[in-house]
């Protein structure tokens, strides 16, 4: 079944699954298209920000302080540019 007829009986969210990927179809009211994608669009930064503090927690990273942080980034930078120096 294509379009519409995909979603008969739906009201709101589908979540359709194929071979490789799955995806969530939402329908849109006629006119609001621009309101809701914004409203999607923040779900998902906030569903990816929830899933990277998540994250954090898990491996610890969370509890690194702002030093920590910029010693890192340094000792980053400083190979970096030993490893352009010895390329040259």
């Amino acid at each position: 079944m294509n379009g519409a007829g995909a979603l008969e009986g739906l009201h709101d969210l589908a979540l359709v699954r194929g071979r490789n990927t799955s995806f969530f179809l939402v329908l849109a009211q006629e006119g609001m298209e621009g309101v809701q994608a914004s409203f999607l669009e923040r779900g998902m930064a906030r569903a990816a920000l929830l899933h990277s503090q998540l994250q954090a927690m898990s491996t610890g990273l969370n509890a690194i302080t702002m030093e920590e942080i910029t010693e890192e980034v340094k000792a980053v930078r400083r190979a970096r540019v030993k490893r352009r120096r010895g390329k040259s």
